[in-house]
């Protein structure tokens, strides 16, 4: 009766080890798999200023000894959005800060306003973002200095 005690024992103690390692993987592979809409959810609103950063096609925002990853979701990575962005300049970015990353609202550079996403974090790419379906001309915008996600044109 002992032997089976101390057997029923050992394989709860190897069950529970194995349930709390599943879950500590399972943590570690979110933590590296930061998306934008982790780090709205996440987040804070906040605004930082520093230089912009292009490596390997992502963009940075690097804050004295501080590196944020900036998190610009679609309009990041189509090619048109972020042409005006410049390796180097300057910037305030205004938007959900989560550690070291940010998803921005906006991005101030230049004198030019890029803008990702809504005051409460949906993003402009999505169909029912602000100003998805605006019917302001482009060159309305250009002129307010305004981009709503686009810069062609510019």
């Amino acid at each position: 009766m002992k032997r089976l005690r101390v057997v029923l024992l050992a394989m709860l103690v190897l069950l529970l080890g194995a349930v709390a390692l599943s879950f500590a993987q399972a943590n570690v592979s979110e933590e590296e798999e930061i998306t934008g809409n982790f780090v709205v959810r996440q987040g804070q609103q906040g605004e930082v200023s520093g230089v912009l950063k292009l490596e390997k096609g992502e963009w940075y925002l690097i804050v004295g000894s501080r590196v944020y990853e900036l998190h610009l979701g679609m309009f990041g990575h189509d090619g048109v959005t972020t042409q005006g962005l410049k390796d180097g300049s300057g910037a305030l970015v205004k938007g959900f800060i989560y550690g070291d990353h940010v998803s921005p609202i906006l991005i101030e550079s230049e004198g030019i306003t890029y803008s990702f996403r809504a005051e409460d974090g949906r993003p402009l790419w999505a169909g029912r973002g602000n100003n998805a379906a605006s019917t302001l001309p482009e060159e309305a915008k250009r002129n307010e200095g305004y981009l709503w996600g686009r810069n062609s044109g510019i």
